[in-house]
């Protein structure tokens, strides 16, 4: 596993308090605990297919370890994650499961001291110099057949060393100890992993080639404002490349040294988790995050009715058109609901009734589109913030009408039948609106039909038309 993944620590870290809520699944017994693998699910806000799946693996926690304290330390860890943004703005877009699988002995092998302990990943680190952890290839290639068999849909898998020295690494996956200042790594590593970032240090390690020649959301090679990648956070009249001083603690610019240079790379501000431990991400490094679970739990989770197929309307029902959707925690989505192209007024809700009676025959298109307005989010050319649905309508309602009633002869009444009714009418006649009794029946001409009947009950006679079955 590949791990560019120094830390620097600062000086004194004040602890956030947690309010979270997770859902504790009972300890399985020693038994269930086997090589292929016991899953437990943590946290269900939504679909697995439309979700940020987090998977946590057990790493160098024997069968005991495993019934006595692993989910437990997989609770504690994805809380404290949640206290970062944006992970605790978008905590309901992300479902987090734990897969149990036993090793021989706890811990992890460390080379410094020569101590090696049989894992079932077979991790190891130095826990004095760099506290990078790896997983070598066949522990990967574990992973991978735990995934596939268990949890396919996975998103974000993190290894757990029950280990307390500190130490991570990320790379295909996160790996973190449970060391005290796992919070603060497990952060910075899903940085890497989730978010695609790089390190912002602006020092060297000459012992390892830690450089990477690709820039990433948050570093950058050019001076020039229109090939920032950030340049959307950048406000008129920043210098660029901006001094790092006092004044400018809080500005997104462009900050000389980056991915383990001095000179030549940039980073977005002048702190960051990638930067330093503990220190909340960068708007840059936030605005990555939240786009790739974005792209995960998109704006949509389901819908109803279904849009593969044309919708026809034959009667004055009203039709219901609902949407479920992942919900942010201090913002909404917005939503607006558009037939024929045309945005319908006050149709911003996540349900929309349509009542046929206020068309004409004919076909429409009705459409929503759905947009997250989140503040941390400056640009999203791949719409990973957006999404839109689109039924194909056809009202077509069956409908008739007597009007125009009038007196032609002494003892003749007319009146006019118009509407829609392809397959022709039948009137009906009652003397007292219980008992009905055929009269003719006809066909609409060019939508009405013109009927005259003799009265021959002098205590008048009621009237109505009914479609032909």
């Amino acid at each position: 596993m590949n791990g560019s993944n120094r830390f620097r620590f600062p000086g004194t870290l004040g602890k956030l308090g947690l309010g979270l809520c997770f859902l504790l699944l009972p300890l399985a017994s020693p038994g269930q605990y086997t090589t292929k693998g016991t899953l437990f699910t943590l946290q269900l806000t939504g679909p697995i297919s439309n979700r940020l799946n987090v998977v946590f693996f057990s790493e160098g926690y024997t069968t005991s370890g495993l019934a006595s304290h692993f989910l437990s330390d997989v609770t504690n860890a994805m809380a404290n994650l949640f206290t970062y943004q944006p992970y605790q703005e978008y905590q309901a877009y992300c479902n987090v499961f734990a897969i149990a699988v036993p090793s021989t002995h706890p811990g992890s092998t460390h080379p410094y001291y020569q101590e090696t302990n049989g894992t079932f990943f077979g991790s190891s680190y130095d826990p004095v110099y760099d506290y990078i952890i790896t997983i070598p290839a066949p522990g990967l290639k574990k992973m991978t057949n735990l995934l596939t068999s268990l949890l396919p849909q996975a998103s974000l898998p993190i290894f757990l060393v029950n280990d307390y020295t500190d130490g991570g690494g990320g790379g295909v996956a996160d790996v973190i100890s449970v060391g005290p200042w796992q919070r603060e790594i497990l952060a910075h590593e899903t940085g890497h992993t989730l978010g695609r970032l790089q390190d912002e240090y602006d020092y060297s390690y000459p012992d390892m080639n830690l450089t990477s020649s690709a820039t990433a959301a948050n570093t950058s090679q050019t001076t020039n404002l229109a090939s920032i990648s950030w340049n959307a956070w950048i406000t008129n009249g920043t210098p660029i490349p901006t001094p790092d001083t006092p004044a400018n603690a809080n500005t997104v610019g462009l900050f000389q040294g980056a991915n383990y240079q001095t000179n030549g790379w940039y980073r977005p501000q002048h702190d960051c988790m990638m930067r330093t431990l503990g220190t909340p991400f960068c708007a840059v490094c936030s605005e990555a995050l939240v786009k790739a679970i974005c792209q995960k739990a998109r704006v949509l989770d389901s819908f109803t009715p279904a849009t593969n197929r044309i919708i026809t309307c034959t009667n004055l029902q009203p039709l219901l058109f609902t949407l479920v959707q992942p919900q942010p925690m201090t913002h909404d989505l917005t939503n607006q609901w558009y037939v024929n192209g045309l945005p319908v007024h006050d149709a911003t809700n996540k349900d929309f009734t349509l009542w046929p009676a206020q068309y004409t025959n004919g076909s429409y298109t009705l459409q929503v589109s759905v947009h997250d307005p989140t503040a941390l989010v400056k640009a999203d050319p791949s719409n990973c913030l957006k999404g839109s649905l689109t039924w194909k309508l056809n009202v077509n309602v069956y409908e008739l009408k007597l009007d125009n009633p009038r007196r032609v002869t002494p003892d003749g009444l007319s009146f006019r039948v118009s509407g829609n009714a392809p397959y022709g009418f039948i009137i009906q006649g009652s003397t007292n609106l219980t008992l009905w009794k055929g009269i003719s029946t006809n066909s609409l001409t060019g939508g009405q039909y013109d009927f005259t009947n003799r009265l021959t009950n002098a205590n008048g006679r009621f009237y109505r038309a009914r479609l032909l079955p």
